[in-house]
């Protein structure tokens, strides 16, 4: 099983006017990964209770296990 990392990242809107906090999760120890597209992350703010304004989330894990960006 992959453990999972839960975190608040920063996204813009597809037209670049709003940016606002996604909540969002990924897999720990991606390290290796280029980038992670979650859409899971979208499914997973909704049954959180967050308002889940962006429907596909790119999260780039940096090397130092954080996440540096999240666009759409």
């Amino acid at each position: 099983m992959v453990e999972t990392q839960d975190c608040l990242v920063m996204a813009q809107d597809v037209a670049g006017q709003d940016v606002g906090v996604v909540h969002a999760i990924r897999p720990d120890g991606c390290a290796g990964l280029a980038a992670l597209v979650g859409e899971t992350a979208a499914r997973f703010a909704t049954r959180s209770g967050f308002v889940a304004r962006y429907g596909q989330v790119q999260l780039l894990p940096d090397a130092g296990g954080g996440i540096t960006t999240a666009l759409l």
